[in-house]
């Protein structure tokens, strides 16, 4: 048995016991007890066991889970430090309204939302769990989720939400899928095009999307290799300093450098 069965029997109990008497302080306590926090990696593991565990027991009774989603990420609000265990909790909350809505397409549009007022938090793990319920949505129902998300991309200059949507986007199991790969590569364009008309390169947020978009172009690019190199040959040739580091950035990626090192080469050349 592996660690995400064993967290998952773990949590029954627990999830059983707050839905009995709306205890949570035992469910809180066994989240903070093995966040990992404070520490340079949280507990992934418990956190997607977390996740699947809403997947597959949402539907007994849906409002009660989505409600509990709910009260764990608002917990955000009273998180006063970075780095601290109960943030853990939030993290816990933010994934299980995704699977929820993963699970159920009744809740995939008020996933979906609490997703994009929760890639605007300060906390950076935060909206790491933004990305990895994105990824569950985007598994659950591609084509939904990502029509949703391209609204994202095409406000004003919203540089956090497009960051979820990148990083979203930028997982290798899911752009093994040719038309999800497709849709992604799509999406960082219009990003990074966004980002290339932008009046202002500065800032915090800005920051935080080039350094996601450093290493998510290369995740698609891996999988169309034709279109992929192309377009990064085609930023390299421009004149948008912004954009040239992030194709230097994604150059250095082993995914890139392993399977396709002429084409490396290649567009190094240009943007050197």
């Amino acid at each position: 048995m592996g660690k995400k069965e064993i967290y998952e029997g773990e949590l029954a109990p627990l999830l059983q016991r707050y839905f009995e008497n709306g205890d949570e302080t035992r469910l809180l306590e066994y989240l903070t007890g093995r966040s990992n926090l404070p520490g340079p990696r949280a507990n992934l593991e418990l956190l997607g066991a977390f996740g699947d565990f809403f997947s597959k027991r949402c539907r007994e009774k849906p409002a009660s889970y989505w409600e509990l989603a709910m009260k764990l990420a608002g917990m955000s609000r009273s998180v006063e430090g970075r780095d601290e265990p109960a943030e853990f909790g939030v993290l816990c909350g933010v994934v299980a309204l995704a699977s929820v809505g993963a699970a159920l397409p009744q809740y995939l549009a008020r996933a979906l939302s609490q997703m994009e007022e929760y890639s605007h938090s300060a906390r950076w793990r935060t909206r790491e769990a933004v990305a990895i319920g994105l990824q569950r949505m985007i598994q659950s129902d591609a084509g939904k989720t990502l029509r949703e998300v391209e609204s994202w991309v095409e406000g004003d200059d919203d540089w956090l939400a497009m960051r979820a949507v990148a990083a979203g986007v930028a997982e290798p199991a899911l752009v093994k899928d040719h038309a999800v790969a497709e849709k992604a590569l799509d999406l960082q364009r219009k990003i990074l095009s966004r980002i290339a008309s932008a009046r202002k390169h500065e800032g915090e947020e800005l920051r935080a999307l080039k350094q996601t978009l450093g290493y998510s172009l290369s995740v698609v690019v891996k999988e169309l290799p034709k279109e992929g190199f192309g377009y990064l040959r085609q930023i390299a040739r421009g004149g948008d300093q912004d954009l040239k580091w992030i194709v230097k950035e994604n150059l250095k990626k082993d995914r890139l450098v392993k399977n396709f090192p002429s084409e490396v080469k290649a567009v190094e050349k240009l943007v050197s």
